[in-house]
């Protein structure tokens, strides 16, 4: 099963490419790929760095939302289904809540491309500062209720993030197009990748 949000795009083989890599991880639920942000005329606006599976991913996806959106994943029917499906009382932020209870019961399968244009359009759901936080929040409050006791301090970093993003989001409302080179920003982020402590890695 796969999901495109009206205003997402797709590159023509994410399809195809995501579901090789689901036929070459059996065990995987999901197969996910590399994103980046584009404004509402599909200029460019950030590249996300590349979170790569060669770690557990269950600890990073409670510590961020790196697939970013619904758009991306191809995931598995039976493994959607044995969870539940969507938590629709969650608004803004229940595909972050399905990807966790996916990775913390089975594995993920990388698709190493930017396959994924997520387009970021002032005045979206996304775009609801106030409401996608109380639905991160809801997030977060359940994803460590069921949590294993060593992830409990990654909370403190989920918090973060989310509120990292959320500034972006506030500060950044007409999503101006990159009028500096995306390596710039792949390599500032790239002393931020290793945010886990090796305890929760």
């Amino acid at each position: 099963i796969a999901f495109l949000d009206h205003d997402d795009l797709w590159h023509q083989q994410k399809l195809e490419q995501q579901l090789q890599a689901l036929q070459a991880a059996p065990q995987a639920a999901m197969a996910y790929s590399w994103i980046d942000m584009i404004n509402e005329s599909g200029q460019p606006i950030r590249r996300i760095h590349p979170t790569h599976s060669d770690k557990p991913l269950y600890p990073q996806l409670l510590a961020r939302n790196f697939l970013m959106t619904a758009s991306n994943p191809l995931m598995r029917r039976s493994s959607l289904v044995a969870i539940g499906g969507f938590d629709e009382s969650i608004y803004g932020a229940d595909d972050w809540d399905v990807f966790i209870r996916l990775a913390e019961r089975s594995d993920l399968a990388l698709s190493p491309h930017y396959h994924i244009q997520y387009r970021v359009v002032e005045g979206s759901g996304s775009a609801n500062v106030a409401k996608i936080e109380q639905g991160c929040l809801q997030v977060i409050e359940k994803a460590f209720r069921s949590a294993p006791a060593k992830f409990k301090p990654i909370q403190k970093v989920a918090l973060g993030k989310v509120y990292q993003f959320l500034c972006f989001r506030t500060l950044e409302p007409t999503f101006r197009p990159l009028n500096w080179h995306i390596g710039y920003l792949e390599r500032k982020n790239e002393d931020r990748r290793n945010f886990l402590s090796p305890n929760y890695q």
